[in-house]
């Protein structure tokens, strides 16, 4: 075989898939009897127009598709919000019950708001204020703090069940319910968490380990470097032995 029809086969297997390697014969350095074969880099098949308009309407509908399940879920909920409103009216004595379920799809409401890209802290027209009243339904009928308090109604729906043990459940109002949790709320920061090292309940005295160890642990509630427990502890015993 020739060295122009062994270039040629060479060529002509080297073009039988787009993915092969092409192959290039050269002529034989200085010095050397046989021909070079160089391999070189299959090119790359430009992105034709079609093709980019193809993807930019896969990502059209893909986003489009996104859009819609959003807002079909947003509509759900503020149709099943009216329904609520309409048995709260309707049943007044057991209307407690439809405010803790109003508020557990207020939360559902606005978590998919900022699933969707919505900013909780934001202001203006992309607040979630202005989303929310931008649909006359029940929750877009209400205020700010109405809109808060059938949240903090189903967030302590323990607390509500708790709060009266003569009245039935059905004769507390709306006000009533969140004036109990507000109380409830007010009463547990006042009263903090109760530890082995402070409660006057504690009928059993600490040893040196428990008391150490009770105060590490409130440095590190407190995110207090053990190294300042340590210091300060130094200057304690040092003033102490002076004494």
């Amino acid at each position: 075989m020739t060295k122009k029809t062994q270039a040629k086969t060479v060529n002509a297997n080297a073009n039988q898939a787009t993915t092969a390697k092409r192959v290039h014969q050269v002529k034989p350095r200085k010095g050397k009897t046989k021909a070079e074969i160089v391999e070189l880099t299959p090119a790359i098949k430009a992105t034709t127009k079609s093709e980019k308009t193809k993807t930019r309407q896969t990502k059209f509908q893909t986003s489009q598709a996104k859009l819609k399940n959003y807002n079909d879920k947003q509509q759900a909920l503020r149709d099943n919000s009216e329904t609520i409103e309409e048995n709260i009216l309707a049943n007044i004595k057991t209307g407690l019950s439809y405010w803790k379920e109003l508020g557990e799809g207020a939360i559902e409401y606005r978590k998919n708001w900022v699933a969707n890209g919505g900013d909780i802290k934001a202001r203006g027209e992309e607040s979630f204020l202005t989303y929310r009243t931008s649909f006359q339904d029940a929750y877009g009928r209400m205020d700010k703090n109405k809109f808060n308090e059938i949240i903090m109604i189903a967030q302590n729906w323990d607390t509500v069940l708790k709060m009266d043990t003569t009245d039935e459940l059905e004769k507390m109002g709306f006000s009533k319910c969140v004036k109990a949790i507000r109380e409830t709320k007010k009463t547990k920061a006042k009263q903090g968490p109760a530890i082995s090292a402070t409660s006057k309940k504690s009928k059993v005295q600490m040893t040196a380990t428990q008391l150490i160890k009770a105060t590490l642990k409130t440095a590190e509630q407190n995110n207090i470097p053990l190294a300042d427990v340590l210091i300060e502890l130094k200057k304690q015993l040092t003033a102490t032995i002076k004494k």
